[in-house]
């Protein structure tokens, strides 16, 4: 099967959504993470927003082009800010 980055970036924001809600459930203080759901909320709608923009980057293959690279970029900065806010978290015991 032939990935096209379309099709790796929803099934990359289905993981994104199932961490999200289990985030907003568990978490004991949830308004101890509101700066880190604005900026991962905010780096989803830019990488959705740029997809909606240029349809044909749903059907591109996945390599050194520039759908490629912001679904890797976005992929990257998740991570980090989450790093970043790691001492943020205290969940529900």
């Amino acid at each position: 099967m032939n990935y096209t980055v379309g099709y790796i970036k929803d099934g990359l924001a289905s993981f994104l959504f199932f961490i999200s809600i289990f985030l907003v459930i568990y978490t004991k203080n949830i308004n101890s993470l509101k700066n880190l759901i604005l900026i991962i909320l905010i780096i989803s709608f830019t990488t959705d927003f740029i997809f909606t923009l240029n349809i044909k980057y749903h059907h591109t293959k996945i390599g050194y082009n520039i759908p490629t690279f912001i679904i890797l970029s976005s992929t990257f900065l998740i991570p980090i800010f989450t790093f970043i806010f790691r001492n943020k978290f205290k969940f529900k015991v």
